[in-house]
């Protein structure tokens, strides 16, 4: 059973990840070209996870020496490999279910991290990458661009 902090903790990261589901479901659910709404909404997510006071300190997370969690080991799909279960268990943690979840700076931490892997993986931007949100007609403002966009 969750604690009375658990459930806040989870009430508290709907704002956090809501504006990515909504992303994911409006770009998911395009029958059109959705390239020109990408920067307008990435830019938004950043926005919305960019700490409030300027001043406030950031948890510096090293992104880079992060392990890939999009890389799969082939070998941990084959029933025959030997290690298969020795590989499955070297990650695996003893998590006691019984004892809560210390929930103090966990959304920090959450927000703080979410906020620097947009920014490690959406910080090259080229110009030629708003052409799209530029001609878009639905597009009316680009708050979302760089000064220097805006001149063009």
């Amino acid at each position: 059973m969750l604690t009375n902090d658990e459930w806040d903790l989870l009430r508290n990261l709907i704002p956090i990840l809501g504006p990515f589901e909504e992303a994911i479901r409006y770009l998911g659910g395009s029958n059109y070209s959705t390239h020109s709404i990408m920067k307008p909404l990435i830019t938004e997510i950043i926005n919305k996870l960019k700490p409030d006071e300027p001043n406030e300190n950031i948890m510096n997370i090293n992104i880079e020496n992060l392990e890939d969690v999009f890389e799969w080991n082939e070998d941990q799909d084959n029933p025959n490999n030997p290690n298969n279960e020795k590989n499955t268990n070297e990650h695996q943690k003893n998590v006691d279910l019984n004892q809560p979840m210390q929930t103090s700076g966990v959304l920090k931490k959450v927000k703080d991290t979410l906020y620097q892997a947009m920014l490690f993986y959406w910080k090259n931007e080229r110009e030629i990458s708003y052409l799209p949100s530029i001609l878009d007609p639905r597009i009316k403002k680009l708050d979302f661009a760089p000064y220097e966009m805006e001149k063009l």
